[in-house]
């Protein structure tokens, strides 16, 4: 599975990956010391940093669910506030 995921230009670890990337053309995406795939394409923009990432471990697809399931709780919480 192809992932585009978006991280602002503050983060350490992110510009790490984007980085070794642009240097070397391989670094692996990792989350926690963990390995979820593989970056397949970088840039750096305006907005922070926009990776392409081949995704290559079961463990993602509970990482990035569970991270959906927090934004909407955030964002449901926020359209209550309004």
């Amino acid at each position: 599975m192809i992932l585009r995921i978006t991280s602002p230009s503050r983060d350490s670890a992110t510009k790490a990956m984007y980085d070794r990337f642009m240097a070397e053309d391989y670094s692996p995406f990792l989350v926690d010391d963990r390995v979820l795939g593989y970056i397949v394409g970088a840039r750096l923009d305006d907005d922070g940093y926009v990776l392409t990432v081949n995704i290559t471990d079961q463990y993602a697809f509970e990482h990035f669910n569970e991270l959906d399931s927090k934004r909407a709780v955030r964002s449901s919480a926020q359209k209550a506030v309004a």
